[in-house]
C-alpha cells in the first residue's frame, strides 16, 4: 500500500515537471521574440493609450503574436532623441508623424541600423510631418507626397477590403518589393497648409504603403497612421494588413506556386461570331490568392475574361475554371496578345501571362 503511495507522488511529480517545463519552453519561445520600439522623442505618445485615438489595440495584437512591444519612456531611455542605447534595443523601429527635426547623428544610427539588419517603420500622413519624416525617408529612396487622398479610401487588395483615412502616397526611386496602392483616383492638395493654386490635381494608381530591403534590414513606409487607431483597425481587413507588415519583416516565405492547363488559348473565329475557350488554374501553394484578368487596350473590344471584377478569389488546392470569349474583329485576318493574370497574395503582387492567338474566317 504504501509502495503504491509512494508510485503515485513519483508518478505525479513527473507529470508536474513535464507541465512545467514545457510551458517554460513556451514562454521561452514567446519571449525570443524581437523587440517593436515605438519612438517617443518624435512627438508620438500613443501606443498605451487605449482611447479611440490610441494604438493599445495594435501593441495588444502584437504582444500576442509574441513580441515585446516598447517606448522609450518604459525603457527608461531619452524622450528627446533617438539614442545608440534605444538602436540597441530594437529590433524594429517604429517613427509616427514627427514633429521635430531629426539631427545628423540620429540619422546617421538609423541608417547603420537598418543596414545592419535592423527594421523601420516610418508612418506619415500630416502635412506638417512630411518635412521631417522626409528627411529620413529620402535616406532610403523614398517621398512622402504633400496629397492627400481624400477622406477615406478603400483599396480591393489580396487580403481583402483595406480603409485608408486621408493617406498620403509615396513615391520611391526603385520598385519596392511589396506594396498597396489605391485604384485610379484624385489627389488633393493640402489647401490649409501649402497655398499654391497653380499645383494640379493628380490622377493615378497611388501608393500609399511600400516596403524596400536596405543593406541587410528592411524599411516599410505608410502613408496613414490612422488605420492603425484603435477606432480604425478592426474596420474591414485593416489589422491584418498591419500585423502583415511584421510578417514581411520577419522574411516569411510563403509558397504561392499557381499552375495554368495552358500557356496559350488559341482561337478560329468565322465572320460576324464569337468563339469561347475555357482554361483551368490550380493553387498549388500554402496561401489564398486574388487574381486579376486584363488585357492590352487593343483588345478591349475583343478578348473579355469572364470573372467578376473584384478578382476571382482561389484557395490553397482549389482548381478554378476560367471561361474566355473572343469575337471577330473587322479588318483583321488575325489576332495575337495575350491575357495578364495579376496576383496578389498578402502585401506581395506578381503577374503571370497567358498568350493569344485569334485566327479569322469567312466559313
Amino acid at each position: 500500500m504504501k509502495r503504491g503511495f509512494v508510485y503515485m507522488i513519483i508518478l505525479i511529480l513527473y507529470i508536474f515537471t513535464h507541465i512545467s517545463t514545457t510551458i517554460a519552453l513556451n514562454n521561452e519561445d514567446i519571449n525570443n521574440k524581437e523587440t517593436i520600439v515605438f519612438d517617443n522623442s518624435t512627438g508620438f505618445f500613443g501606443m498605451e493609450n487605449e482611447g479611440p485615438l490610441g494604438l493599445s489595440t495594435l501593441r495588444d495584437e502584437l504582444e500576442f503574436k509574441g513580441y515585446n512591444v516598447k517606448d522609450n519612456i518604459e525603457m527608461g531611455l531619452n524622450a528627446d532623441t533617438i539614442t545608440k542605447d534605444l538602436i540597441n534595443e530594437a529590433h524594429i523601429l517604429i517613427l509616427i508623424n514627427s514633429d521635430r527635426r531629426f539631427k545628423r547623428e540620429e540619422i546617421a544610427l538609423i541608417k547603420d541600423f537598418v543596414a545592419n539588419g535592423g527594421k523601420l517603420l516610418l508612418v506619415t500622413d500630416t502635412p506638417e510631418s512630411l518635412t521631417n519624416m522626409n528627411k529620413l525617408a529620402r535616406r532610403f529612396g523614398a517621398e512622402f507626397l504633400d496629397y492627400y487622398l481624400g477622406d477615406e479610401v478603400k483599396i480591393e487588395s489580396g487580403m481583402g477590403e483595406i480603409y485608408l483615412i486621408s493617406p498620403i502616397p509615396i513615391s520611391l526611386e526603385k520598385e519596392p518589393e511589396v506594396l498597396l496602392q489605391t485604384d485610379f483616383i484624385e489627389a488633393k492638395e493640402w489647401p490649409s497648409v501649402w497655398e499654391r493654386p497653380g499645383k494640379k490635381v493628380k490622377k493615378a494608381n497611388f501608393v500609399v504603403f511600400a516596403g524596400i530591403r536596405y543593406g541587410e534590414g528592411s524599411v516599410a513606409f505608410l502613408g496613414d497612421k490612422d488605420i492603425l487607431l484603435n477606432k480604425n483597425i478592426k474596420k474591414g481587413n485593416n489589422l491584418n494588413f498591419a500585423l502583415s507588415i511584421f510578417d514581411w519583416f520577419e522574411h516569411k516565405e510563403t509558397d504561392d506556386t499557381i499552375v495554368y492547363s495552358t500557356d496559350k488559348l488559341e482561337f478560329f473565329v468565322k465572320k460576324g461570331e464569337t468563339s469561347t475557350a475555357i482554361f483551368a488554374i490550380k493553387n498549388r501553394g500554402d496561401i489564398e490568392q486574388v487574381l486579376k484578368f486584363e488585357v492590352p487596350s487593343y483588345l478591349k473590344d475583343t478578348v473579355f475574361v469572364q470573372v467578376d471584377g473584384n478578382g476571382l478569389k482561389i484557395k490553397p488546392g482549389e482548381t478554378k475554371v476560367i471561361r474566355v470569349k473572343i469575337n471577330w474583329r473587322k479588318n483583321a485576318s488575325s489576332v495575337t496578345g495575350f491575357i495578364v493574370v495579376k496576383r496578389e497574395f498578402g502585401l506581395y503582387r506578381t503577374a503571370d501571362y497567358i498568350k493569344v492567338e485569334m485566327i479569322q474566317g469567312e466559313i
